[in-house]
């Protein structure tokens, strides 16, 4: 990477920390120090090598996942560089608009040289069976939350109304990509609308829904679904690990809705890696099931801690490595293109 695209997103993942940090510190000083302090001392080693073997296993989970969806695409990357190279992106989860599902596709491009318009639908991909797996773990915990409202235009109003518009969005989404002769007519018409100019952007667009499409056959989303399921899984169960570290027992499926829900809410800001918005929201749920606030404080700085910084710092270690590989791999793939009689020699 150019040396000025690197201390970017530096200063992005170190802008991050400082606000992790001192939004922390921030709460801390309310609801006390001293109290968040005693709470941190209940964390055993054997409970941090626990959180992280789980927050390993989500990631291993998802990069499977990811491994799937490649080979779908037929786009021959071994198992274990297609784990690297989404494991990598999370060193940019801290930078805006996105950057770390866009480094895996410059790392696959750089590589293989595959285009854009055929490496896209991974993203979509990715982000539509997170949104699955989440849509499934909220309907199946929102009764856990029956009994409690949540503001919407100003109005107090059940949870599962919540989960009702995004299970909506979700499924909306969905529809659409299954629907791909809806999509077709619409980018024909919108190609008409330019005046059929730009032929090959809206080409390249056919190419992104014809390959999307075949990244949701039933034969590659299933199996793509258990392994996202399984990682959020762990990802709350280590939550509900530190509750009971806690002596604040909450019930394992109101665990799950509150750790999804902030996810959710993190997402919905657009926030990079939702910061502020997954803590926030996750603090006060915990909070309104009657968990105490330097508790409530606490467990969310600790599953953070282990879960999104740990993953940003897999992904810091893995990434400057990966992409002195990919520019050698580069390189070499297009001394062959100008020479191909050389690959023998």
């Amino acid at each position: 990477m150019e040396v000025t695209r690197r201390h970017r997103i530096e200063i992005s993942i170190v802008l991050g920390l400082v606000l992790f940090a001192g939004g922390s510190i921030g709460f801390g000083l309310y609801v006390g120090l001293d109290e968040i302090w005693d709470n941190l001392k209940k964390i055993h080693p054997i409970l941090i090598i626990q959180l992280l073997a789980l927050s390993l296993l989500n990631f291993g989970l998802r990069a499977v996942r990811w491994h799937l969806f490649c080979r779908h695409l037929k786009l021959q990357i071994p198992f274990f560089r297609a784990v690297r190279t989404y494991l990598a992106g999370w060193a940019l989860m801290v930078t805006p608009a996105k950057a770390g599902e866009g480094i895996r596709l410059w790392l696959i491009n750089q590589s293989k040289g595959h285009p854009y318009r055929l490496l896209a639908p991974l993203i979509v991909a990715d982000r539509e069976c997170d949104a699955l797996a989440f849509v499934i773990i909220l309907i199946f915990a929102v009764g856990s939350f029956s009994a409690y409202t949540f503001p919407i235009f100003g109005l107090e109003s059940p949870y599962w109304v919540v989960v009702s518009i995004f299970s909506a969005y979700v499924f909306l989404k969905l529809i659409l990509i299954y629907n791909t002769r809806a999509l077709r007519n619409f980018i024909g018409f919108s190609h008409r609308l330019s005046g059929f100019r730009f032929r090959r952007f809206w080409a390249s667009v056919r190419t992104g829904v014809r390959a999307t499409r075949k990244l949701f056959d039933l034969k590659i989303l299933i199996p793509s679904m258990v392994l996202s399921l399984a990682g959020w899984v762990a990802e709350f169960f280590a939550l509900w690990l530190i509750l009971q570290a806690f002596e604040t027992p909450v019930p394992l499926v109101t665990v799950a809705f509150i750790f999804i829900f902030a996810m959710s809410v993190g997402a919905a800001s657009l926030l990079p890696g939702g910061l502020g918005g997954v803590e926030a929201t996750m603090a006060l749920l915990l909070a309104v099931v009657g968990v105490g606030h330097s508790e409530s404080l606490t467990a969310t700085i600790v599953i953070r801690t282990t879960t999104f910084w740990f993953a940003v710092g897999v992904g810091v270690l893995l990434l400057p490595m990966l992409v002195r590989r990919v520019r050698h791999e580069r390189k070499e793939r297009l001394a062959h293109l100008r020479h191909p009689h050389r690959l023998h020699h």
